[in-house]
C-alpha cells in the first residue's frame, strides 16, 4: 500500500495509527509554510495538513536533548493505546532522520536531523483559548458541556487507563473543540518527557479550577478573582451566579432553576480546586459525581411542569421495533429512560460500535455499550445533550456486510441541531434499506436497544 492509501485509510478509521513518511508531510502541509502554521508551543509547532479534502494536525517537535528518542517512543505508544472520546486522536507519526547540508562557522557540513511528528484528528471549533481570548458568549449548556468534557478525560488518564497519567500542562490552549463544541484534551502525552519535578493529582485540579473560573466567568473574572483575598471568595461566587441567572433567564430554557444549579455546583468547585491548601482540593472523580448530582434537579423540575407528584411514577417508555439485522445478540437498557445524557458512535463505513448514557427516572446516569467493537483508530464523536434539548428523530440506513445485515450509518436529530451522519449508507457500495425513527409528538427519544456483536446488527429506540 502506498504512502498516500495508507494515509487515506487512518483518515477513513480503517486503520490504526502508524507511520507516516517525513515526505508526504511535508507535501500536505506545503512543506511546513508559514501558512499552514496552527499554533506554537514551547517543544514543537503545529501545522495545518490537508489531504483529499482531509485536514489532519501536524505536530513537529523541535530538535531538542531534552525529548530523547526512548521518551518519543514511548509516548508514542502510550498516545497509540490510549482511547477516549474526549481526548484527541493519534492518527500518526514521523522518526525519521533527515541529511543536509548546513553552514557552521561559514563552512558547509553534512549533518542529520532528527524529525519528530505527531499527527492528529483536526478539530473545527479550535481550541478554548480562542474561544475565550474572542470572548464568545456561549450560553450555559455549551460551557457546561466543555467542562463536563474536559472533566471526562482527566478523569480516564487518572484512573480508567492502564497506568495514571497526569496531564503536566493543562490550559485552555490544550483543551480542543469538536464541531458540536465537545471537548477533547491534547498534549498530555509528552509532558512527563519534559518535567522531572514532583507532580500531583492536586496540580492537575489548579489548572481546572482556573479553566472552569475562566470559562464561566472570564479572563477578566479570574484576574478579579485572583487579586482577592480568601474572605470575599462567596462574594465572588455571588457574582458569577448573579450574571448567570440574568443571562439564563433572557433564553427560553425550560429549566433555568436546574442550569442555575449547575452554576453554582461548577463555580464552587472551581473555588475547591485552586484552594491553596491541597488537602481542600477535590479529585476529577469527586468533581463528575457532584455534577452528576444536579441532574436530580433537572428531573424535579420536569416532573413540576409536568404536573407529576414526587412520588408518582413517570410513563412507562414506549419501545419501538428494531431496524436492521438478526445477527449478534439482544443489547437492552435495565432502567426506565427519563433523557438521552450522551451518545458515543466508533465508524469507518459502517456503524462499528455504538455506546451511550441516559438519566433514568430516578435522576441516576445509566452508562450503556459499547455495542460492538470499538477500535482507537476508528473515527469516534461523542455528543452530550443539554437537559432543554430532546432527540426527534433517528436515522440512517442498514446493508449486508460480512454475511450479515449491519447498520451502515446513524443521523440524529434534535430541536437544536443534526448530528452526522455518522458512516456510511452506501459502504463498498453495497445496496442499503431506509430507517427510521421519529418521537411521537410530545414526547422524545430516551434510550436504544437492538442487536449487537462484531458490529451493531440492528437498533430500536425508546421513547418518553
Amino acid at each position: 500500500m502506498g504512502d498516500e492509501a495508507v494515509l487515506e485509510s487512518i483518515l477513513n478509521g480503517e486503520m490504526g495509527p502508524t507511520h507516516m513518511p517525513f515526505a508526504l508531510l511535508e507535501r500536505i502541509t506545503e512543506n511546513f509554510s508559514e501558512e499552514r502554521k496552527i499554533g506554537q508551543g514551547g517543544f514543537a509547532l503545529v501545522y495545518k495538513g490537508i489531504y483529499n479534502g482531509e485536514d489532519i494536525a501536524v505536530k513537529k517537535f523541535y530538535d531538542v536533548q531534552t525529548l530523547d528518542n526512548k521518551h518519543f517512543e514511548n509516548e508514542c505508544d502510550k498516545l497509540i493505546k490510549i482511547k477516549h472520546p474526549n481526548i484527541v486522536r493519534l492518527v500518526g507519526y514521523c522518526y525519521e532522520t533527515q541529511h543536509k547540508y548546513v553552514e557552521y562557522k561559514g563552512v558547509l557540513q553534512f549533518a542529520h536531523h532528527i524529525c519528530r511528528i505527531l499527527c492528529f484528528e483536526y478539530l473545527q471549533g479550535g481550541s478554548l483559548e480562542n474561544h475565550l481570548n474572542e470572548s464568545r458568549d456561549h450560553d450555559w449548556p455549551t460551557c457546561y458541556n466543555i467542562i463536563e468534557g474536559t472533566c471526562e478525560a482527566l478523569n480516564f488518564l487518572h484512573k480508567g487507563y492502564g497506568s495514571r497519567v497526569l496531564h503536566l500542562d493543562l490550559k485552555p490552549g490544550n483543551i480542543l473543540l469538536d464541531k458540536y463544541m465537545g471537548a477533547k484534551v491534547a498534549d498530555f502525552g509528552l509532558s512527563t518527557s519534559f518535567n522531572k519535578t514532583r507532580i500531583t493529582n492536586t496540580t492537575t485540579g489548579t489548572d481546572l479550577g482556573i479553566i472552569i473560573i475562566e470559562i464561566m466567568a472570564g479572563r477578566i473574572g479570574y484576574k478579579i478573582f485572583s487579586a482577592m483575598d480568601d474572605d470575599p471568595q462567596e462574594l465572588f461566587i455571588e457574582q458569577v451566579i448573579t450574571n448567570w441567572r440574568g443571562r439564563i433567564n433572557a433564553t427560553t430554557s425550560p429549566f433555568p432553576s436546574a442550569e442555575l444549579d449547575q452554576v453554582e455546583t461548577c463555580i464552587k468547585i472551581a473555588i475547591k480546586c485552586v484552594d491553596l491548601n491541597r488537602k481542600n482540593r477535590p479529585t476529577v472523580a469527586e468533581i463528575l459525581a457532584a455534577m452528576q448530582k444536579t441532574e436530580k434537579r433537572f428531573l424535579a423540575e420536569w416532573r413540576n411542569h409536568a404536573e407529576f407528584h414526587v412520588d408518582e411514577s413517570l410513563p412507562i417508555p414506549t419501545k419501538s421495533e428494531s431496524r436492521g439485522g438478526s445477527g449478534g445478540e439482544v443489547v437492552d437498557i435495565k432502567e426506565h429512560p427519563w433523557r438521552l445524557h450522551s451518545l458515543t458512535i466508533s465508524y469507518q463505513g459502517l456503524i462499528d460500535a455504538f455506546s451511550f448514557s441516559y438519566i433514568d427516572q430516578y435522576g441516576e446516569k445509566q452508562h450503556v455499550g459499547p455495542w460492538g467493537e470499538q477500535h482507537s483508530y476508528h473515527k469516534t464523536e461523542t455528543i452530550r445533550f443539554s437537559p432543554s434539548e430532546f432527540v426527534e428523530e433517528v436515522s440512517g440506513a442498514y446493508g449486508s456486510h460480512f454475511e450479515n445485515l449491519l447498520v451502515t450509518s446513524l443521523t440524529f436529530v434534535t430541536n437544536v441541531r443534526t448530528y452526522g451522519p455518522f458512516g456510511n449508507p452506501n459502504h463498498q457500495n453495497v445496496a442499503a434499506a431506509p430507517l427510521k425513527f421519529m418521537a411521537d409528538e410530545g414526547s422524545s427519544i430516551v434510550a436504544f436497544h437492538g442487536r449487537s456483536g462484531s458490529h451493531l446488527f440492528s437498533i430500536g429506540v425508546y421513547m418518553v
